[in-house]
C-alpha cells in the first residue's frame, strides 16, 4: 500500500476510499501528503459501488482503494459487481484492490485475473495461511508497476525466513483448506448466535463476523464489558458500522466462551 501511494499519488493529489474501511491505506495517504476523498458505506453496511463510481468521476483520484471481501464489515462484492466498478472507473485512476481475505472465497467468484497497469491486487499470508507474525504479503500487477515499485522499495523489507515460510505455505493446501472450512463453521455459529439474541449481523466472507448492537454507544459498552470479562473483540469506528461489534472466528472453545459471555453482558 505504501509503495502504491508513494509511486502514484503526488502531494495534494486525491485518493479515494470508503470512510471507515481498513485504515492503513489512509495512513499512507496522509503520511505521504495525498488528499483523501471518501465514499460512504450503505445503510446495510455494504460498500456503496454507485457512490464510489460517482466520486471517482467527480474527483479523478490517482488511486481508488477497495477491499473485497471488505474490512471491517466482511461483506463480499460479487465478480460481476467488481467488474462493473473496475470498468466504470476513470482510465487514469489506479484501482488498489485489497484481497487480504480472498483465500476464504472461491477464485471463480473473484475479479478475473487481468493484468493491466491500472490494477494492483494485494494478497497476504496473514489470514488463511496463519502467518500474521511473519508480516509477508504480495502484489499482483504488471511488470511496469513492479519496476516502479523497485525504484523506491525498501530492499530488505521482507526477511528470508518469511519468504521461505510463505513458499512452503503455498504447498500446504491441507492446512489452508482446514482453516477455510473451520472458519465457515465459525461464521455459521455466530449467525446462529445472532438469531438467538435477536441481533443483526452482516453475512461475512472473512474470518470475522459483525454483530449489531443497535447503536454505536451500546456497541462500545458491550465491547468494553466483554473486555472486562476477559473476552477481546473490536468494533468498527465509522457509521453505519460503528453500531456493530466484530468477533474473530477463533477455535470452538473460544467461540463458546464468547457466546456465553456475550449472553451475560446483554442480560
Amino acid at each position: 500500500m505504501g509503495l502504491a501511494v508513494r509511486a502514484f499519488v503526488a502531494p495534494g493529489e486525491p485518493a479515494l476510499l470508503t470512510r471507515g474501511t481498513y485504515p492503513t491505506f489512509l495512513y499512507h495517504v496522509a503520511g505521504y501528503g495525498g488528499t483523501p476523498v471518501y465514499a460512504s458505506y450503505r445503510s446495510d453496511g455494504a460498500p456503496d459501488i454507485e457512490e464510489l463510481v460517482a466520486a471517482a468521476r467527480r474527483d479523478l483520484p490517482r488511486i481508488v482503494y477497495f477491499a473485497n471481501p471488505d474490512n471491517p464489515s466482511g461483506h463480499f462484492v460479487s465478480r460481476d459487481e467488481m467488474q462493473r466498478l473496475y470498468d466504470a472507473l476513470p482510465r487514469d485512476s489506479l484501482l488498489v484492490l485489497d484481497e487480504a481475505y480472498a483465500d476464504f472465497v472461491d477464485e471463480a467468484e473473484l475479479l478475473p485475473p487481468v493484468f493491466e497497469d491500472r490494477l494492483i491486487r494485494l494478497r497476504t499470508f496473514s489470514k488463511a495461511y496463519g502467518m500474521a507474525g511473519a508480516r509477508i504479503g504480495y502484489a499482483l500487477s504488471t511488470e511496469s508497476n513492479v519496476r516502479t515499485f523497485g525504484k523506491i522499495r525498501l530492499h530488505y523489507g521482507i526477511n528470508r525466513n518469511a519468504q521461505i515460510g510463505a513458499l512452503a505455505a503455498l504447498q500446504d493446501r491441507a492446512f489452508t483448506d482446514y482453516v477455510v472450512s473451520e472458519t465457515a463453521r465459525a461464521r455459521e455459529a455466530y449467525y446462529a448466535l445472532a438469531r438467538e439474541l435477536g441481533a443483526a449481523c452482516i453475512e461475512s466472507r472473512t474470518n470475522f463476523v459483525c454483530l449489531g448492537m443497535e447503536n454505536a454507544p451500546r456497541a462500545t459498552r458491550v465491547m468494553n464489558e466483554l473486555l472486562l470479562r476477559g473476552v477481546w473483540v473490536r468494533k468498527p469506528g465509522a457509521p453505519p458500522l460503528d453500531s456493530y461489534i466484530r468477533v474473530s472466528a477463533g477455535t470452538e472453545p473460544m467461540r463458546q466462551a464468547f457466546a456465553q459471555t456475550l449472553r451475560a453482558v446483554l442480560a
